[in-house]
């Protein structure tokens, strides 16, 4: 692994006092033997498929052929897509790379199962089902039962993100055709087949990223390069700043996002309400997919290394230091980073995070 130092300036020291406040013997990444671990799909000249690294003590251990890799709020499974026997399914394994299984296969004329996410007590799972230009959701239990086939009346819906309660997730929607783009909440209620659509914002211009804060009152999107801040039921729609890939701390009013022109992107730090914009590194590589790791005190990234043409040759994995002012660069070796997710500490609480 290979450390570049850092320089924070003044809005770190607040991280720095809530981070340390908020860590328990079982915390992770508090120098502890508890830690959490990095699961990331990975593409090299020798290999295709999921890893786990340890982004504080190193080790990188290879888990199961696949892509997309959610790992569950209690660090103890891990959904990813893989195409098996010719067919496209959603798979589920354990952190320890035992227990592979199919939760769902496709079936009929849908060809591509993709971008699982847990929900936050890890009893369901939903993911993206792709065919033929259109874009649905499934809604499943972990143990592949209570299928709901999500219908927004949309052909394209987004990845959705749900809320830290558990009782509701926001899900991107749009209509390509007639060029309608829209952002929706959807509360499952006590009963998940009478699912509840409302509709928080549409526009002209696609929505993207949405993400809730910790007490799940507001929620940050983006939408032509531009950060948006809204209350949870659509109102108080606020202006923060240009970027994109903002991402709520999972224990404060803290945002990560990043912002810049073409290729010169850098890593960015806001309050809430967008004050007190502070640039968080300068890589030579572009970064995108910035996520907090479960105790807020890691910030992991995809970082690339773009042609002028704009096709990217390679990209590695880092992880930001919030209270130490280090970037740890992850992965010995070149190739490409598709994704990856955090994966709590097996301990008894459960951990917010993406």
């Amino acid at each position: 692994m290979y450390y570049r130092s850092l320089v924070f300036t003044s809005i770190l020291v607040f991280l720095l006092i809530s981070a340390c406040s908020n860590n328990s013997p079982n915390d992770p990444l508090s120098g502890n033997n508890a830690s959490s671990k990095i699961v990331f799909h990975w593409l090299t000249a020798k290999s295709d498929g999921l890893y786990m690294i340890d982004p504080v003590n190193g080790g990188i251990s290879e888990l199961a052929a696949g892509s997309a890799p959610a790992c569950s709020f209690d660090g103890q499974q891990i959904a990813f897509s893989s195409p098996v026997n010719d067919k496209s399914n959603i798979m589920l394994i354990n952190s320890d790379g035992s227990g592979m299984r199919t939760l769902y296969s496709t079936e009929g004329d849908y060809t591509d199962l993709r971008e699982p996410v847990w929900s936050p007590d890890n009893s369901r799972i939903a993911f993206r089902m792709s065919r033929d230009g259109y874009t649905g959701i499934v809604l499943i239990k972990s143990d592949g039962t209570d299928i709901i086939n999500i219908d927004t009346g949309y052909n394209q819906n987004g990845r959705l993100r749900w809320s830290p309660a558990g009782s509701s997730f926001t899900l991107t929607c749009s209509d390509l055709g007639v060029g309608e783009y829209n952002i929706f909440k959807i509360d499952l209620g006590i009963d998940p087949v009478s699912l509840d659509m409302v509709k928080l914002i549409t526009g002209t211009t696609q929505f993207s990223y949405p993400s809730w804060s910790y007490d799940g009152s507001k929620i940050v999107y983006c939408t032509d390069g531009k950060i948006y801040r809204m209350n949870a039921d659509g109102t108080g729609v606020a202006y923060l700043t240009d970027g994109t890939y903002p991402l709520f701390a999972p224990d404060r009013n803290k945002v990560v996002y990043i912002s810049g022109t073409g290729f010169d992107k850098r890593l960015y730090l806001m309050e809430s309400d967008g004050a007190s914009q502070t640039e968080l590194a300068q890589i030579d590589e572009v970064p995108y997919m910035p996520k907090w790791s479960p105790d807020g005190r890691y910030i992991a990234f995809i970082g690339a290394r773009i042609e002028s043409g704009g096709m990217v040759v390679s990209s590695n994995l880092f992880a930001i230091d919030v209270i130490e002012g280090t970037i740890n660069e992850l992965l010995p070796e070149s190739g490409i980073v598709q994704s990856f997710s955090w994966s709590p500490p097996l301990v008894e609480k459960n951990y917010y995070t993406y």
